[in-house]
Formats: structure tokens, C-alpha cells, sequence
């Protein structure tokens, strides 16, 4: 190590052993720290080390060695992001703040493909049922990165990337079940196709375990059923061809939160059916010089028809982007894409839309350049991207990022950026009444055609240390400053509804969404992992954050309806690794949420085990067990359309067979 190093490494080694022990930080695994490349920052790969933003990636290991059935319990080993079940397939999961159903701030993505969903402003984690095998890697980008992806990537973006046809040749079997995760069976197999293509198809069924909703009797099983393929091939020497579609469907009985024409909320079980279908086109070109080219196409289809409304989305995206090497120091990225969304819904008397649909279209453009101001040392992003929205108008997302290794163990990057949240045909169109306990009102919410996007503006500033073999350490800080965030307002009580309350009538009061509170949110996040053995790796994390809210100058505190998000200010883990015989594995995780804002709901820990052995060469047999301190507990607080339930502990074996 030079000399250099060590003046700038040895005082920041001390500076945060000191801050470990005050904080009791634990750590978190960063496998292959300084060489693991990541792509969803900036289009391109990237070395970790060399990454000016907040990421954290999970690889396929990790998910195998978690125990995880679903990809919502997979995320819970990122730093910086909040995830609690509500109810069913209802989940809680955001990066850095406003946490609620859907979160509606977080864009995420499978290998670019955004699944975030047009109608409903968020993702629908209880339809997104990734086959956990056939990831390759889980890029999970803590603060803004909608310089590159666009509208709603503003507090986070999480990329799931797939593995590719070439690397999942011959079968795989893998079946799992017991306790709360019900059952989960997943199948794969791949081909060749020639000396130049390779092909997969894969098949799964999963059975997940409902939480249980006071009052209600225990819920039947989730049911959900998904298929794919996907093809791959070179097409000479310089272009490649992916082709991949897939078909999912789930029909499940879950329990719907509505408002009575008594005047009180009620809970009752209601059948949800939902269909999805996409097709998606990939095209890459690189030129002599090394210059590539990608153009993607895709088109999603998604039905859902529940009790209380039902709505088809249609989505077609098209997406184009360069990479073009200007000189020696100069990469520069450039792209453009269109995408349109186009929405038709039906409603009931509790639910519904006016209108009932819209087309929804996108443009936009991009550019960036990284420049090399010092080789190997200094490093200057800057760019932005520019969109058109149909209904929105235009926004201008810029960002820059500066990132300085002055030894290849030491790395500090400092980022601003801008990004926007357009509204969904929700925040337009929605109309659903509200009864909050003790009211004497019901509450007819609305949406408004007049609400405009959501603006935050973000400094980030970060540090990654890699001391020896063993030590490996990522702390990171930021201040997000938002405006026009949306809440309901009520636009007016008359003296007939103050009559009609005292007598005990319970009148309907009207309340539209509005721009009208502003906010920040500001914490940061350490990640370290320690490699006491070759066998034996011992890993966490720890985040804090505080939020604030003011309502904008001249608006009534008491007019203003809002669901809040619920998110802890504190939240770790720590994890245990342990190869402890030839063919035996162990993976402990501890894990504390602290209590949710306001008080909504106290702190809690959780513990979840799993011992794995293999068999031979290409079958492995594990029984994990997840929230073992507790039969049950709770996790979130109820929304607007899901009651809220306590998640069960679950003891569960699995086996899998490749071949």
C-alpha cells in the first residue's frame, strides 16, 4: 500500500472504528468488493469501487443462501430499504422514506424493464414472483437515478438482473414448502441452439402463506402460476439478438379494507384475479472501435380483476441508448425513448375512476459524459435527461457525480441530482370513500387533473474502504429535499354537514389531491463485512433516517387528509456465513426494525436460519426457518385498501437438483 494510502486510509480506519462502537454497526457482505461490477447507475458496467453512488448488490448466492421465497424477503438483505408485509401479497418496501403500499418513489426494474406500475403509481410486489434461480444479481441503488431511467426513479432504484441463456444450460429442479410459505415448485431448462444461440424456458407455481388479520379467519393460501422463454443469438461477430416473453396469473382471496354505507369501515374476503403477459426484444451492435449500441423494445399486458374494480394496462416502450469512447478521457452515453401507457378500468360503488382511462404517453432523451480528470483518480459525471409527459408537461432531471480513489482501497464520491414523480391514472382518476374511526364524517377522496409531478432535489456523499483481505466498509449520507408532495385536501364543510354530523348521519365530505406539503429527508447507511475465515464470513448493516413535512403557506392544517408512510428511523442486521464441514452450510440473519413513525407500530427484531447440505455435485437439501423469536407479529400498519396482518413464523424445507 502506498504511502499515500495509508495518510488518508489510517485516520479514517480509526475515525470509523470509533463511530462502530458508539453506533454498534454491524455489517453486511460485500462479496468480491472492488471488482463486482454494476450497470444500473449509469447504463454501463462499472467496478463497485468506481461507482459514485449509493449501491448495494445481492448476488445469486445470496439468495440461494438466504432462505428467501419471494423476491420481497430477498430485498430485506439491502441496506437502506425499509420492507414489511401488510397483507397477503400486499408489501411495504422503500428505499430512504415513505414507506406505504406501492411507495410510490421507488422504480424498479427486471434487466431494464420497468415494472412499475402506470395505473396504480408503485410495484405490485404480489404479482412480481421472479423465478429467485434464474437471478443473476439484484443491483439496489439507495437515493435518486432518474438522470439515466426516467420519472418515478427518485428515492431508489432497484434492477433485478437475469441470468443469461448461455449460463443456464441443462435443468434445474427446486421445490420447497412448509409453515407459512405454503409451497413454491420452480422448473427450468436451457439449449443450445446451433453454435451461436442458446435458449431457456422455465415454469413455476408457488402456494404463499397469507398473514393473519385480526377478525378474520385464517386465509386461504396465494396462489400464483408463471412461464417463460427466452432466446438468445449472436447474430456474426458484433450483434446479439434476445428475445424473452413471459405469462403469469394468480387468483388469490384477500382481504379488502372498504367503507360501509353504514358509515364504518369493514374487512371482508374478496376474490382477486390478475393476469400478465410481456414480450421483449433486445438488439446490441458494438463497432470496431468498441462503441456499442442497444435498442429495446417491449410490450406489457396486465389484467386485474378484483372485487371492487378491475383495470387492464398496456404498456409499449421503446428504448435506445450509445456508449461512444470521445478520446481517451470522454465516455459519453446518449439515448432517446418513447413509451405509452394506455389504461381502461371498471369500478363499483366503492371504488372506482373518472375517467375511467387514459393513454399516458412518455418522451425523453439523455446524455452523459464521464470524464477521467486525473487517470485512475478523478472522476466527473455529469449529464441529465429530459422527458415530455402527455399530461405533466416537461422535466429536466440533470445530476453530477464526482468520485476520487487516490489509492485502489480508498474511495470517497459526492453526487447532486434532480428527479421528478409523474402522477398515475390514480392520483388523476381515483374515487373511493374513507371512514377514520371516531369520524363523523365519510370522506369521498379524489383525484385531480390539475396535481403536477413531485420534485426532489438530492446531495449524496459517500466513503468505501477496503482495509487487507478481511475488511471491507461502505458508509454513505444524504439530504433529500421534496416539494409539491400530493396529499388529500378537503375543499369544504358546510353547515349542513356539521348538522348532519351532530345528528348523527354521517354526511359525505369531498377531498381532492393536492400539491401541498413539502418535506426532506435526511439519515445515512454503513455497510461492512469481515471475513474471519476463508469458510466463515460475518456481514450486516445499519441505516437511520429522520423525515419532516410542512404544508405549503396558507393551507388549514385541518383540511388536509393524507395516508401516511411509515417508515423506521433505525434498522440493522447482522449475518453470519459459515461453511462448517465439507458438504455444510449455515446462514444466520438477526434483524431490528425499529418502531415506525409516529408510533404506529413499536420496534421489533426478527431471526431467520438455514442449514444447507449439498448433495454431490448438483442437488442440495436446506430447512430454514424465518421470525423465529415470535408465533407472529406485525409488521405495518394497515393501508387504504389492505387490513393489516401478522406474519407468522415458518419452518420450511427445500430441495435442489440441477442437471
Amino acid at each position: 500500500m502506498s504511502g499515500t494510502c495509508v495518510r488518508w486510509l489510517l485516520p479514517l480506519a480509526l475515525t470509523l472504528a470509533s463511530e462502530a462502537q458508539q453506533k454498534d454497526l454491524a455489517s453486511l457482505t460485500l462479496e468480491d468488493f472492488l471488482n463486482v461490477e454494476v450497470t444500473s447507475v449509469d447504463k454501463g458496467p462499472r467496478k463497485l469501487s468506481r461507482t459514485p453512488a449509493a449501491v448495494f448488490v445481492i448476488t445469486q448466492d445470496d439468495i440461494r443462501r438466504s432462505g428467501a421465497a419471494n423476491l420481497p424477503e430477498v430485498l430485506r438483505m439491502a441496506p437502506g430499504v425499509t420492507v414489511a408485509q401488510i397483507s397477503g401479497g400486499a408489501w411495504a418496501i422503500s428505499i430512504r422514506g415513505f414507506s406505504n403500499l406501492y411507495s410510490n418513489k421507488l422504480l424498479v426494474m427486471v434487466d431494464g424493464r420497468t415494472i412499475y406500475s402506470a395505473l396504480l403509481s408503485g410495484t405490485i410486489w404480489g404479482e412480481e414472483l421472479v423465478m429467485l434461480e434464474d437471478i443473476e444479481r439484484i443491483e439496489v441503488i439507495r437515493g435518486p437515478g432518474a438522470a439515466m431511467w426516467g420519472a418515478n426513479a427518485v428515492s431508489g432504484v432497484i434492477n433485478i438482473i437475469t441470468r443469461g441463456a448461455k449460463a443456464t444450460q441443462g435443468g434445474l429442479v427446486s421445490i420447497s414448502g412448509g409453515g407459512y410459505n405454503r409451497l413454491r415448485t420452480a422448473f427450468r431448462y436451457g439449449g443450445s441452439m446451433g453454435t451461436a444461440g442458446a435458449w431457456r424456458g422455465w415454469a413455476q407455481y408457488t402456494e404463499s402463506g397469507q398473514p393473519v388479520v385480526p377478525g378474520l379467519a385464517p386465509l386461504p393460501p396465494w396462489p400464483s402460476v408463471r412461464g417463460g422463454l427466452r432466446l438468445e443469438q449472436d447474430l456474426g461477430d458484433r450483434d446479439s439478438l434476445l428475445i424473452e416473453g413471459e405469462f403469469a396469473r394468480s387468483t388469490p382471496k384477500a382481504p379488502f379494507v372498504y367503507a360501509a354505507t353504514a358509515g364504518a369501515n369493514s374487512t371482508a374476503l374478496l376474490e382477486n384475479k390478475s393476469s400478465t403477459g410481456y414480450l421483449m426484444g433486445r438488439w446490441r451492435h458494438v463497432t470496431r472501435r468498441g462503441d456499442e449500441s442497444n435498442v429495446q423494445v417491449f410490450y406489457n399486458d396486465e389484467a386485474i380483476d378484483a372485487a371492487i374494480f378491475s383495470s387492464r394496462v398496456r404498456t409499449l416502450d421503446v428504448d435506445w441508448n450509445q456508449t461512444h469512447a470521445l478520446g481517451r478521457r470522454h465516455l459519453l452515453r446518449f439515448g432517446a425513448g418513447a413509451r405509452a401507457n394506455m389504461i381502461d378500468t371498471r369500478g363499483t360503488g366503492a371504488f372506482g375512476f373518472d375517467p375511467a382511462g387514459g393513454d399516458y404517453g412518455i418522451l425523453n432523451a439523455f446524455a452523459q459524459d464521464e470524464w477521467e480528470l486525473s487517470p485512475g483518480k478523478w472522476m466527473l459525471t455529469l449529464g441529465g435527461k429530459i422527458e415530455r409527459y402527455q399530461k405533466a408537461g416537461v422535466a429536466l432531471q440533470p445530476e453530477a457525480r464526482l468520485m476520487w480513489t487516490p489509492c485502489p482501497r480508498f474511495g470517497y464520491w459526492i453526487s447532486a441530482s434532480r428527479a421528478v414523480r409523474t402522477p398515475a391514472h390514480t392520483d388523476y382518476a381515483v374515487r373511493f370513500p374513507v371512514v377514520y374511526p371516531g369520524a363523523p364524517f365519510t370522506i369521498e377522496m379524489s383525484g385531480s387533473p390539475d396535481l403536477k409531478p413531485e420534485v426532489l432535489k438530492a446531495m449524496e456523499t459517500g466513503v468505501r474502504l477496503h482495509l487487507g483481505r478481511a475488511w471491507a466498509i461502505d458508509l454513505a449520507g444524504f439530504r433529500h429535499r421534496y416539494t409539491d408532495i400530493d396529499s388529500y385536501q378537503i375543499r369544504s364543510i358546510t353547515a349542513a354537514d356539521l348538522a348532519a354530523a351532530a345528528a348523527g348521519l354521517m354526511p359525505t365530505i369531498s377531498a381532492w389531491a393536492t400539491n401541498s406539503r413539502t418535506g426532506w429527508n435526511t439519515g445515512y447507511e454503513a455497510v461492512a463485512m469481515y471475513q474471519f475465515r476463508p469458510n466463515w464470513q460475518v456481514s450486516g448493516s445499519y441505516s437511520n433516517l429522520i423525515e419532516a413535512r410542512r404544508l405549503k403557506p396558507g393551507i388549514n392544517p385541518i383540511s388536509i387528509v393524507s395516508f401516511g408512510s411509515y417508515s423506521p428511523a433505525h434498522q440493522g442486521q447482522i449475518r453470519s456465513s459459515w461453511d462448517f464441514a465439507r458438504r455444510w452450510s449455515s446462514d444466520v440473519t438477526w434483524r431490528r426494525v425499529g418502531e415506525l413513525t409516529c408510533g404506529a407500530l413499536p420496534a421489533h427484531s426478527s431471526v431467520d436460519f438455514r442449514i444447507a447440505r449439498r448433495l454431490g455435485e448438483s442437488a442440495e437439501f436446506s430447512v430454514s426457518g424465518q421470525n423465529l423469536l415470535r408465533p407472529r407479529q406485525f409488521e405495518f400498519v394497515g393501508s387504504q385498501l389492505y387490513p393489516a396482518g401478522e406474519v407468522r413464523r415458518s419452518i420450511q424445507a427445500a430441495v435442489r437438483w440441477s442437471f
